[in-house]
């Protein structure tokens, strides 16, 4: 994806189509589609989490943003989204419990 400052919109580089206009478009790495909810297929609702992305293939834009001040990335990024989706689809962990529970000092500011 890229920023189109013309058209003041994040677009997809294969086919230069803005994001906003292709809700439904599949994750290029893992080939799922967005959630009912809108939220990325391999992500789906993460706990605590603001924003986040899988970098669609491309480890280094991968990201978890949890509040202004505390953003993980990369691989530690990837780390964090694979541990929490094991805990809550795996283990059948609650996402209200889990926010109750001290996260990562990396995650700290």
């Amino acid at each position: 994806m890229y920023f189109d400052s013309a058209a003041q919109a994040w677009c997809y580089m294969d086919t230069e189509q803005p994001v906003a206009d292709a809700p439904d478009r599949q994750c290029g790495f893992c080939g799922l589609g967005s959630t009912p909810e809108g939220h990325d297929g391999c992500l789906g609702a993460l706990p605590g989490v603001m924003n986040a992305c899988c970098g669609h293939g491309r480890q280094k834009e991968a990201y978890v943003q949890f509040n202004p001040d505390a953003r993980i990335s990369g691989t530690e990024a990837l780390n964090w989204i694979m541990a929490t989706t094991i805990r809550l689809t795996v283990h059948g962990e609650d996402a209200d419990e889990m926010l109750d529970k001290p996260m990562s000092t990396a995650v700290k500011p």
